[in-house]
């Protein structure tokens, strides 16, 4: 706007110049005409032409100058605002475009504190129920002292019963004799003190027993037997880990009872034939009891 001020401005001055210029030339030529003769004034009149014409093509020439700049100065004005319009326009999309990315900054923060809301709501939860499982094992843990103290009890308490059932139950005896009589009265004698007893013919017959049972407190076998005597009997008892620590008495009708024994093993006392009754059960209640 302010170019095209400047150019009519400029081109009014112009105009103005030309318009002096030849009044200028006609005031000449009017007072040449009074005082000079025509041919002078011709030549006067074509010197003041020809000097009008070159100063109207000099001002012409700048006037063109000037125009050619305000040409330029338009298009360089048009460039200027058409950057200036590609400028607003880059600032309102990249303003867009902040907004846009702020929206989503804005929108990925509230999401994240609304994750980071439930992550601690699930914590806290998680250390409520922490808590409460440790209260728990401590509990269990209590309860389980509590019962292996009420188990280890019972099983003392029953090992206690088992031990006196032992006590109470009948010692049992293994009597080894080849005679039917022997065998008969030994059983009656020892009946009478409430002793279980089982019977042997000889020393295979005992160890055929004791193959299938090896509960026995007490063996009382007679020194001389077919088969297997005692002694053979001892001997086999005492490669049986099971067996070997069994208490063995000895019945013999020899008078040398020590000397037939003084060799045997396992063995802890002997009787002659026909036993003291009280003596033979007194052995037997120190052995078994």
């Amino acid at each position: 706007m302010l170019l095209n001020i400047i150019f009519l401005f400029a081109g009014s001055i112009l105009g103005s110049l030309i318009v002096l210029l030849l009044k200028r030339n006609s005031n000449d030529n009017t007072k040449q005409s009074h005082t000079s003769n025509p041919k002078d004034i011709k030549i006067n009149r074509e010197k003041t032409n020809n000097i009008l014409e070159e100063e109207i093509r000099e001002l012409k020439s700048q006037f063109s100058k000037v125009s050619q700049e305000y040409q330029e100065s338009i298009a360089k004005n048009k460039a200027y605002q058409e950057h200036i319009i590609s400028l607003k326009e880059d600032i309102s999309k990249n303003n867009q475009k902040d907004t846009l990315e702020l929206k989503e900054a804005f929108s990925t923060i509230q999401q994240l504190q609304a994750r980071e809301k439930e992550l601690s709501i699930l914590l806290n939860n998680h250390e409520t129920k922490e808590h409460d499982l440790l209260n728990s094992l401590n509990i269990q843990e209590e309860e389980n002292n509590i019962l292996k103290l009420k188990i280890e009890q019972l099983v003392y308490e029953s090992e206690q019963r088992s031990n006196e059932n032992l006590l109470l139950l009948p010692k049992s005896i293994l009597v080894v004799d080849d005679s039917a009589v022997i065998r008969t009265s030994m059983e009656k004698t020892l009946k009478k003190y409430n002793f279980h007893i089982t019977l042997a013919k000889d020393g295979n017959d005992a160890l055929n027993i004791l193959s299938n049972n090896k509960n026995f407190d007490l063996i009382i076998t007679d020194l001389e037997m077919p088969n297997l005597d005692g002694l053979g009997l001892i001997k086999n008892l005492n490669t049986e880990e099971a067996l070997k620590n069994i208490p063995v008495l000895i019945l013999t009708g020899h008078e040398n009872i020590t000397i037939e024994t003084t060799s045997s093993q396992n063995l802890f006392g002997a009787f002659k034939k026909p036993w003291d009754e009280q003596q033979l059960i007194n052995k037997i209640n120190i052995l078994i009891s």
